[in-house]
C-alpha cells in the first residue's frame, strides 16, 4: 500500500486510540488491584474484630485509674480514663462516666476499673445534723478503715460512743476523723487526749 498523508494520519490515530486503550485496561487492572486490597484489608480488620468479639465477648465503657490511688482522692480526668473492656471482667457497679466530686473510698491500683464501692457516698460525707467530728491523732490505733465505716471508740476498755462515722481516710500520718454526736463529742476528746483510745470497727 503507497504512503500517503490520509493513511500516515490513520496510521497515528489507531495508535493513538491503541495506546489509550493500553492506558485505560492498566488504569483498570491497577484499580481492581486496589480494591481487591481494600477488600482483603476490611475482610482482615473485620475478622480480627470477630476473632476478639469471639474471644472474650461483648464489651462495655468503663472509667480505669491511670495510676495508684490512695483512700480520699478526687476523681479527675488526670488520674482516670474510660476504655471499653469485656463485660466478662467487669464487676457489678462498674463506673461508666466520671462526674465532679467522686472521691476514693478505699486505695486503687492503677487499671483497676472503678466501682461504686471504691467510690465515697454523698450520704457518707456529710455530717449528721447534731453530730460533732473529733479528730483522732496517728498513734491512736486505728483499723484499717474508709470513709462512711462505723466503728465503736474505746477508753480503758469501755465504749464511749458506738456507732461512731469514719469522716476522712484513715492513715498512719495524719490519724482520722471521726464523727459522734453532740452529746458525746466532750466525752471522746478528753479520751483522745488522754491517750488511752482506740477505735474498733462495727461489724
Amino acid at each position: 500500500m503507497a504512503w500517503t498523508p490520509k493513511l500516515h494520519i490513520s496510521t497515528l490515530l489507531d495508535r493513538v486510540i491503541s495506546a489509550v486503550e493500553s492506558h485505560r485496561r492498566w488504569q483498570l487492572v491497577a484499580t481492581a488491584m486496589l480494591s481487591t486490597l481494600a477488600v482483603f484489608a476490611v475482610f482482615g480488620a473485620t475478622s480480627n474484630s470477630r476473632a476478639e468479639h469471639a474471644r472474650w465477648g461483648a464489651s462495655s465503657l468503663v472509667l480505669i485509674a491511670t495510676s495508684d490511688l490512695v483512700s480520699g482522692t478526687t476523681l479527675t480526668e488526670a488520674n482516670t480514663a474510660s476504655v471499653q473492656a469485656p463485660q466478662q471482667f467487669i464487676a457489678r457497679g462498674a463506673v461508666t462516666t466520671l462526674l465532679v466530686g467522686m472521691t476514693t473510698s478505699r486505695q486503687l491500683l492503677s487499671s483497676s476499673i472503678i466501682t461504686t464501692l471504691d467510690l465515697v457516698s454523698n450520704a457518707n460525707t456529710t455530717l449528721p445534723n447534731g453530730w460533732r467530728i473529733v479528730a483522732f491523732p496517728a498513734d491512736v490505733i486505728i483499723p484499717e478503715l474508709a470513709i462512711g465505716d462505723i466503728v465503736d471508740v474505746v477508753t480503758a476498755g469501755l465504749v464511749v460512743a458506738a456507732n461512731a462515722r469514719v469522716m476522712t481516710p484513715a492513715t498512719h500520718e495524719r490519724g482520722v476523723e471521726i464523727a459522734v454526736p453532740a452529746d458525746l463529742a466532750a466525752t471522746v476528746a478528753a479520751a483522745v487526749s488522754n491517750g488511752d483510745t482506740s477505735l474498733v470497727a462495727s461489724g
